[in-house]
């Protein structure tokens, strides 16, 4: 899921990731995926919003951690204070909401609109899929994270080519993925987060095959 090309940024910065996500007590896998979701990990980027660097934090939000931190002075474009300051918030908001659907909705759009609908997500399709963006990403950075982190390791790890693949049971396994894909995203992809050291995802697949995450999440 993260692209070639954005590898040599992510084994460069992930020190910085996991050393903030420590600090802070949130999983670094899902710091990530909402870096690479927001911005691809790319940290010169902005929006039309005003929200700017790796994590694309609103200008109001960064003065909001700096003022709680006593920072005086920051730049959202260096991608160690990005991170920090992202860590930090995130942090919070693990503080105030028990569902980390609506952690990661509440980064996206502020804490204050979650808490309007009850702790929910409004029904809001863009940012739904924003969450299973993100989801999905710290999900898949648990299971492959090693081996994107260790070239050696991913070079041993990636299997040959089969020259004479079956194409009916190709489709059929895609099919059946794809079904099973479906059928979590239908049943509201309900996840809970559990306190201890650090913060680690649950996610309960269809018919009560639930199953720990490969990794420290948070």
């Amino acid at each position: 899921m993260i692209p070639d090309n954005c590898v040599p940024t992510l084994r460069r910065l992930w020190p910085v990731f996991q050393a903030a996500a420590h600090h802070y007590g949130v999983a670094p896998q899902l710091l990530v995926a909402l870096a690479y979701v927001e911005s691809t990990l790319h940290s010169n980027l902005s929006t039309p919003a005003g929200a700017a660097g790796l994590m694309h934090m609103l200008p109001a939000t960064a003065r909001d951690v700096a003022r709680k931190r006593g920072i005086a002075q920051w730049n959202l474009l260096d991608p160690g204070t990005a991170i920090d300051f992202a860590a930090f918030h995130l942090a919070e908001l693990f503080g105030r909401f028990d569902d980390v659907r609506a952690i990661v909705a509440a980064y996206k759009i502020g804490p204050e609109l979650i808490e309007q609908c009850g702790g929910r997500l409004p029904a809001y399709i863009p940012l739904h899929l924003y969450v299973r963006d993100v989801l999905e990403t710290a999900e898949w950075l648990e299971a492959h994270l090693s081996l994107l982190l260790d070239p050696a390791a991913a070079a041993v790890a990636t299997p040959s080519p089969d020259p004479s693949p079956d194409p009916p049971q190709q489709a059929t396994t895609s099919r059946a993925r794809e079904l099973t894909v479906l059928q979590t995203l239908a049943e509201g992809m309900r996840l809970s987060v559990v306190h201890g050291q650090g913060r680690k995802l649950y996610l309960n697949l269809p018919q009560g095959e639930s199953t720990e995450s490969h990794g420290d999440r948070p």
